[in-house]
């Protein structure tokens, strides 16, 4: 039970694929979703990767039996960081999550945008290893300085394959909609 009764988020979807007596119809519709309480067996094992997370608030999520256990990394790492921009997919693409261009407007501010990483990755000296969304690394990948690799977000895990790599620029994030997350 939760002290008041509560929304997570509320999308519009204005393409849905519904059921209606038994045909599968597209129609607009709202999608609402509420905050739901995890369910875990208590032999589940759990283990929560997070650098900034509070154990306390984890031991109030998955119960009392979460420890938390620390391993310092050292940091070696001069880290630069954009807060002027987010360079989402469509920003870098200019076009929309199937592949068509939002606007003329748009596909040429994606392509001087581009351009601008292109001269970035350029100047860079050493080998350079760039992550990205894959769509991004496919258009990248022509213009492509000799000395820079690139990976896409959902295909770098668990690779030792760009150790060698000097300096990596991360561009963009990829992270789930908030209706993945609650599904």
């Amino acid at each position: 039970p939760l002290p008041r009764a509560r929304l997570n988020s509320v999308w519009f979807e204005p393409d849905a694929q519904v059921v209606v007596g038994g045909e599968i119809e597209r129609t607009p519709r709202v999608f609402i979703s509420s905050v739901r309480v995890p369910r875990l067996a208590r032999e589940t094992p759990v283990l929560a990767l997070d650098g900034t997370g509070s154990l306390a608030l984890n031991q109030r999520i998955f119960g009392e039996h979460m420890t938390g256990e620390r391993f310092a990394v050292p940091r070696n790492a001069e880290v630069w960081q954009v807060t002027s921009k987010i360079f989402s997919r469509q920003s870098l693409t200019g076009t929309d999550r199937r592949g068509n261009p939002i606007s003329p407007k748009k596909v040429h501010e994606a392509a001087r945008l581009r351009r601008q990483v292109l001269d970035l990755l350029k100047m860079l000296p050493g080998q350079i290893l760039l992550v990205t969304y894959k769509q991004v690394e496919e258009v990248l990948r022509p213009d492509l300085p000799a000395h820079v690799q690139t990976a896409h977000f959902g295909a770098l895990r668990g690779l030792n394959s760009y150790e060698h790599c000097e300096t990596a620029v991360i561009m963009g994030r990829e992270q789930p909609s908030a209706e993945a997350i609650e599904a």
